[in-house]
């Protein structure tokens, strides 16, 4: 767990990640600044191999806070390099996330009336959404690329894709938002999962091979919308397909059972695929750590954000404490 190891091109002190504890830290601009260096170099000097950023967005439409870190243009680069230079002196390793809000924003943060997969309202605290067209699709792809590429510049040694936060890649295949009949609706796993894909393969496309790309994607409260542990191979296979290189499920409880299976989801996604996998859901003691480790399934460990607003030194005790009750391998 505490040796270096590489994925692809892109090598880690150890296999433990740190996650992105608060998030809107920029300026209005999107802009990095200083007292956000000084947040993630706190986390980068306690020790682990991988610092997550706050969620980045890729374009101004997807731009989910007036304060959201952004990605979206040229001018975010100079501040962002700056901040990664400054957790790789801390020995970090450092990760950024690109976001879409999708429906998850307003016209008053975004510009413009928010784009979904269908017109749907989240809540009262977003108006409505339209839905996307053929054309609006191409542009939100070439986004994405253009930020990945940034963050490449930038120096980012993994770039993950956020499926989460009811934001647009969730959208997508949430049939609770996604309405539509056509080939990107939810009639099929491959309709759900198909503009995730197209982002995938066209980042990969213009992304060095020496970056990972990961996918944050979260499942479980699609199980009563039709993706279940049977529809798992099928989901694995897609993104392995499209040149996915880290598959980072998020879970309520890291060991849960998945649906009707016996096995969590950790141990679904291994049985479809070498590559390697992000363990995270609730890991906030030694205990469940230990237990995710020796379960076998995982290559990294994205430890709770709980345990990095305490003012210690955390990984050399957990470093301490399982290398007396455990065997790195």
């Amino acid at each position: 767990m505490f040796q270096q190891f590489e994925i692809g091109g892109a090598s880690f002190r150890n296999r433990l990640i740190v996650p992105a504890i608060k998030e809107n830290q920029a300026d209005k601009r999107g802009l990095a600044i200083p007292a956000m260096t000084r947040h993630y170099r706190e986390r980068a000097s306690q020790g682990a191999g991988l610092v997550m950023l706050e969620s980045a967005y890729v374009m101004k439409q997807g731009r989910a806070g007036m304060q959201q870190l952004g990605l979206s243009s040229e001018q975010h680069l100079a501040k962002l390099a700056d901040l990664i230079s400054a957790l790789k002196k801390e020995g970090a390793s450092v990760g950024v996330s690109l976001s879409h809000a999708g429906a998850k924003t307003t016209e008053d943060i975004c510009g413009e009336e928010p784009v979904a997969p269908s017109r749907i309202h989240i809540n009262k605290e977003y108006g409505s959404s339209r839905e996307f067209d053929a054309s609006d699709r191409q542009e939100i792809i070439m986004f994405f690329v253009h930020a990945a590429e940034r963050a490449e510049e930038a120096g980012a040694s993994f770039i993950e894709l956020n499926g989460t936060q009811q934001f647009l890649l969730d959208q997508c295949i949430s049939a609770r938002y996604n309405l539509r009949d056509d080939e990107y609706g939810c009639k099929t796993i491959e309709d759900r999962f198909r503009f995730v894909c197209e982002i995938i393969q066209a980042i990969r496309k213009r992304v060095s091979q020496e970056v990972p790309i990961s996918y944050h994607f979260s499942l479980y409260e699609k199980l009563e919308e039709g993706i279940g542990d049977q529809e798992i191979p099928e989901i694995v296979s897609l993104l392995d397909q499209a040149g996915l290189d880290v598959f980072h499920p998020v879970m309520p409880y890291i060991m849960n059972k998945f649906d009707q299976s016996d096995d969590n989801l950790l141990a679904l996604i291994r049985q479809n695929t070498p590559k390697p996998i992000v363990a995270n859901g609730n890991i906030k003691s030694l205990q469940t750590l230990k237990d995710v480790y020796e379960d076998g399934n995982s290559s990294m460990y994205m430890l709770d954000r709980a345990l990095f607003t305490l003012k210690t030194q955390w990984f050399a005790f957990l470093k301490r404490k399982l290398a007396a009750e455990t065997t790195p391998s």
